[in-house]
């Protein structure tokens, strides 16, 4: 084997050792990489035409920029993911509460079925809800105040 072909091969190990190691270390910022590109796709072009506009002041055309890409993209998203938790919330309370029974709406869901559907759900002990809302309670006191993470509070005065 001549010297010039073992440096070839060398170097394409150490390169597929070196890739594999550079993945396994970004593996865990793969969400944020990926729509960082995104982002930085979506609004290339109005970088662009406000480097034409402010001419060499790249400080200014990048403020810009990020201003209207916080505007247009990551407020929107921060708002509706803070709403999206407060309903969450709200929806637990009243499933806790009483005031949303799950278990009747199943039940009446499972009455419009037709016959053969019921049978099947019966025969799979999925028929019977009545102890429905009583497992839930056990379940949610063994593991704490909240939803699947013990000594979680939602609101004050929950317990």
């Amino acid at each position: 084997m001549n010297e010039k072909t073992l440096q070839n091969k060398s170097l394409v190990i150490l390169l597929f050792v070196v890739t594999a190691a550079f993945i396994w270390i970004l593996l865990p910022f793969y969400g944020a990489v990926f729509w960082a590109v995104i982002l930085g796709i979506v609004f290339a072009p109005l970088q662009r035409r406000l480097q034409l506009k402010f001419g060499w002041q790249r400080n200014v055309t990048s403020l810009c920029t990020l201003s209207v890409c916080l505007v247009i993209a990551i407020l929107p998203v921060i708002i509706i993911s803070a709403l999206l938790v407060q309903e969450g919330a709200v929806f637990y309370k009243s499933v806790e509460s009483g005031e949303l029974d799950i278990a009747a709406y199943v039940a009446q869901f499972k009455h419009s079925l037709p016959t053969y559907f019921q049978h099947q759900l019966d025969r799979f002990g999925m028929g019977e809800l009545n102890g429905l809302r009583g497992k839930t309670g056990e379940e949610r006191h063994d593991r704490g105040p909240g939803p699947g993470i013990p000594g979680l509070q939602f609101w004050p005065g929950h317990v």
